[in-house]
């Protein structure tokens, strides 16, 4: 399996999408993204078989309108990751912002502690695409407006509120 490491201290959002882009253009299947804080976008519209594992906090809208990579964040999230995601797994192990899997069409979201607000909002089945957001701690208020689709599990363990 090709594997490749970025260190993406320093690096402006812009340049870090194209390494990333670059790494599955070559064949890569994990990626390792090191000190990785608040660069925005990562793994968006990505349509590919991989493996991101991001060591840090990724900003805003990690895995919008991706299809199909797998990113593991090991650290908090900040706002709407999984935004509009087609398809695809995200797992983040601490907490998660506001607007987690905000329109999300697909795929899977998983967070090891809470979220803030509106997560789920404008979640939506269609045909095949199930998504489905797992929440092991607590969510904050407007949890699901406007669903048309998909589940939301939230278990509520590790201590309430964020």
């Amino acid at each position: 399996m090709k594997s490749i490491r970025i260190d993406a201290e320093g690096m402006h959002h812009t340049e870090l999408n194209r390494h990333i882009r670059y790494a599955v253009a070559e064949g890569a299947k994990e990626i390792q993204l090191d000190h990785v804080l608040g660069q925005r976008f990562i793994a968006d519209g990505l349509h590919a078989e991989v493996r991101i594992v991001i060591n840090g906090t990724p900003g805003g809208d990690l895995g919008m309108f991706m299809s199909g990579p797998t990113c593991i964040v090991h650290g908090i999230c900040e706002h709407a990751p999984g935004n509009t995601m087609d398809a695809g797994t995200i797992i983040i192990h601490g907490t998660a912002g506001d607007a987690v899997a905000h329109s999300m069409r697909g795929g899977r979201i998983f967070v090891r502690d809470s979220i803030g607000y509106r997560g789920g909002i404008h979640m939506k089945q269609y045909r095949e695409k199930f998504p489905l957001l797992f929440i092991r701690g607590s969510a904050r208020a407007f949890l699901g407006e406007y669903m048309a689709g998909g589940l939301v599990i939230v278990l509520g363990l590790g201590g309430g509120r964020r």
